[in-house]
């Protein structure tokens, strides 16, 4: 008689003879549900508009919208436009220092940055979200986003009831 066969029998008996059961295990206990209130679901919306923070390469809009698409392409493209905006940045800090090298200081205002840096060199600033928009912190030297006045000015109208202003 074969070896291998007389081998392959004998797994074969065992097999019947102890089974292949599942073994028993604690079952998890159930997760409880949290029931939410109605005063938690109403959340007061702040009037204030949020501090500045530093312009970074994913803030742009255009960025944002080819991200959020997710996958593999959303990352390839995403990948793209920060590149973009990233040399933005870079090409604001390098004219910044150069701006400080001829002139002995930063530009003091945010008017003077937009004429002496951005105007001057050509940059052009990418599109950013809805209620956002650019400031220069003269204390920190760099480019910041935040929410805009329109948009603070109009969330604070709305949140006391009156109508929002017209922008002229």
């Amino acid at each position: 008689m074969n070896p291998n066969v007389s081998l392959a029998s004998l797994l074969l008996l065992l097999a019947s003879q102890f089974g292949c059961e599942m073994p028993e295990m604690d079952q998890p206990a159930p997760i409880p549900v949290v029931k939410s209130t109605p005063a938690e679901k109403t959340k007061p919306v702040t009037t204030e508009p949020a501090e500045p923070r530093e312009f970074t390469a994913n803030d742009p809009k255009k960025g944002k919208q080819v991200r959020s698409v997710g996958g593999y392409a959303g990352a390839v493209f995403g990948a793209r436009f920060w590149a973009e905006h990233q040399i933005i940045i870079d090409n604001i800090k390098h004219t910044l220092d150069l701006y400080n090298a001829e002139h002995g200081n930063y530009p003091k205002t945010h008017e003077e940055f937009m004429s002496k840096i951005i105007a001057a060199n050509q940059i052009t600033l990418p599109k950013l979200d809805a209620g956002q928009e650019y400031i220069y912190d003269p204390e920190t030297h760099t480019l910041d986003v935040r929410a805009s006045q329109a948009s603070a000015e109009t969330t604070e109208a709305t949140t006391e009831g009156r109508t929002p202003p017209t922008p002229k």
